[in-house]
C-alpha cells in the first residue's frame, strides 16, 4: 500500500510538473507523456481536481482556468516534440524565452524554441549566444521557415501533426 501511494504522488507531481511548463495540456498529451493508463490517469486527474490543483474541460486538463483561456502558441506543438525525447531525459524544466522547455537527454544539454511564422528574424534574434550552447530544436509551423530562422546549433527543426507525430528536418548546407 505505501508503494502505490508513493507511485501516486510521483504520478501526481509529474503531471503538475508538465502542467506548470505547458500551462495546458490535451489528454492525449498526458496520457503519452505519462505513460499511464486512461483509468490511472483520469483518477490522478480526478484527485487533483478535487484538491483545486488543476482544473480538466471535455479535451483539456490546466492548472487553472486562466491557462486554459490564454493557451500559448505552439506549447502543445513543443510538448509533442519533448514527448519524443522524454524516455531519455534525466531532467527538465520551463525555459528561458525563448525557450519554451530546457532538459537533458543522454547527458546532453536541449531546449526546445517555437518559432511562429512571421517571428523567425525576431526569434533569432533573441536567442542569447554561450560559450557551450544547448542542441536547439525549433519547433516550426512550416518549412518555409527554414531559411529564415538563423539560430545557433540547431539540431532539428520539428514540424508536428495533429495526432502528435514529430517530423525532424535539417538544414540543407550550401
Amino acid at each position: 500500500m505505501k508503494g502505490l501511494a508513493s507511485n501516486q504522488i510521483r504520478h501526481k507531481a509529474m503531471i503538475l510538473k508538465l502542467l506548470d511548463i505547458a500551462g495546458v495540456l490535451t489528454l492525449k498529451q498526458l496520457l503519452s507523456l505519462t505513460k499511464l493508463t486512461p483509468s490511472v490517469l483520469n483518477t490522478l486527474i480526478t484527485q487533483l481536481r478535487r484538491e483545486g490543483r488543476l482544473i480538466r474541460s471535455m479535451e483539456w486538463v490546466a492548472l487553472s482556468e486562466e491557462a486554459l483561456q490564454n493557451r500559448r502558441d505552439g506549447m502543445e506543438d513543443v510538448m509533442w516534440v519533448f514527448n519524443d525525447f522524454l524516455p531519455r531525459t534525466d531532467y527538465f524544466t520551463a525555459g528561458e524565452y525563448p525557450a519554451a522547455v530546457c532538459f537533458f537527454a543522454d547527458g546532453i544539454d536541449y531546449e526546445i524554441i517555437y518559432v511562429p511564422i512571421g517571428q523567425e528574424y525576431m526569434i533569432s534574434k533573441s536567442v542569447t549566444p554561450c560559450e557551450t550552447p544547448p542542441k536547439r530544436l525549433i519547433v516550426i509551423e512550416s518549412t518555409d521557415q527554414i531559411p529564415n530562422i538563423n539560430i545557433p546549433n540547431v539540431t532539428a527543426f520539428c514540424l508536428t501533426d495533429l495526432s502528435g507525430k514529430t517530423l525532424y528536418y535539417k538544414r540543407k548546407e550550401l
